[in-house]
This record gives structure tokens, C-alpha cells and sequence, in this order.
């Protein structure tokens, strides 16, 4: 007779979901800070008046990646899990990306912040 070896079950906040858009979007991550810095180093920066740090540059485009794939997560039935987080942490990356020159986002980021809060217990408790 057989044992199957069942791996045990994981819980709470050590529970993680992983899945091909957590790759692409690490991918795409590594690839928007290797053309940063390349229009760093290379002077293509000077094009842009806007483009005065790329750092600020870096962290808009990964909060904008992050946005992205929480749209992504919204519109694929296959990938509807931690929408609300990827789109905290997009705001997040954006607002420090554009700096003071969106204090909009953080009035936003507050209220997604607390609907996502809300939306998660009253769903775990139905």
C-alpha cells in the first residue's frame, strides 16, 4: 500500500499565492530600472524636463507597473487575488516617484487602504 505525503497546510500570513503575473511583473521591474539607469548613464535624460531624479522616475514607473497589473488582476478571473494590495503598493511607488508633485494620491491611497480593509472583513465574515 502507498502513503501519500500530503505537504502541510499553510495559514494566515504565511500563505502566499504565486503565479505567472508576479513573474512578468518582476521581470518588467528589472527591465524598467535597466532603462532608467541606461537613460541615466547615457545623458537621454536631458531630453525630459521633467526628469530630474531616477529614482523618481524608477519608482513612478514601477507604481505604475503595479496599477497595471492590479487592472490586469481585476479584468482575468484566473488572477483575482490581492488586487487591493497591488494597488496600495502601486499608489505607494507612484506617490514617492512623484513626490510633491501629487499630493492627490495620498488622500487616494488612504481611502482605497481602508475599502480594501473593510471589503476584506465584511467578505471573510458572509
Amino acid at each position: 500500500m502507498q502513503e501519500q505525503q500530503l505537504e502541510p497546510e499553510v495559514h494566515g500570513p504565511m500563505k502566499r499565492h504565486t503565479d505567472s503575473l508576479d513573474g512578468i511583473f518582476t521581470g518588467l521591474v528589472f527591465i524598467w530600472g535597466a532603462l532608467v539607469l541606461a537613460g541615466e548613464l547615457s545623458g537621454y535624460k536631458d531630453n525630459f524636463a521633467c526628469w530630474t531624479n531616477g529614482w523618481e522616475v524608477f519608482f513612478s514607473g514601477v507604481g505604475a507597473l503595479a496599477v497595471l497589473g492590479a487592472i490586469v488582476r481585476m479584468i482575468v478571473p484566473r488572477y483575482r487575488h490581492r488586487i487591493g494590495q497591488a494597488i496600495v503598493f502601486g499608489c505607494i511607488l507612484l506617490g514617492i516617484g512623484l513626490g510633491d508633485r501629487a499630493v492627490w494620491i495620498w488622500p487616494v491611497l488612504l481611502g482605497v487602504a481602508g475599502l480594501t480593509i473593510l471589503r476584506g472583513v465584511l467578505l471573510r465574515r458572509s
